[in-house]
């Protein structure tokens, strides 16, 4: 991982915990938030490296005031759609 997560590590660990019961069969969404540059990025990227394989997904908007609601969801589709496929 390139990002150093500072002070992050229990936001980790939860989600790391919410990812282990999405494996499990309990579903889960997660979504980030936060004012720019508060290391979402970072997490999402810690999170998908510990995953280490097709769970994580991600989806993103520029800005949540202009987006649509579903912007996220509808960015990580085709990934996710792909991913059934195979």
């Amino acid at each position: 991982m390139t990002d150093v997560l500072v002070e992050r590590s229990g936001f980790l660990a939860s989600l790391e915990g919410l990812l282990g019961e999405a494996l499990e069969g309990a579903g889960r969404l997660v979504f980030l938030g936060g004012e720019a540059g508060v290391g979402k990025t970072a997490l999402a990227a810690a999170l998908a490296e510990s995953a280490a394989g097709p769970a994580v997904r991600r989806g993103s908007c520029d800005n949540i005031t202009t987006a649509e609601a579903l912007g996220p969801i509808l960015d990580a589709l085709p990934e996710l759609a792909a991913a059934v496929d195979q």
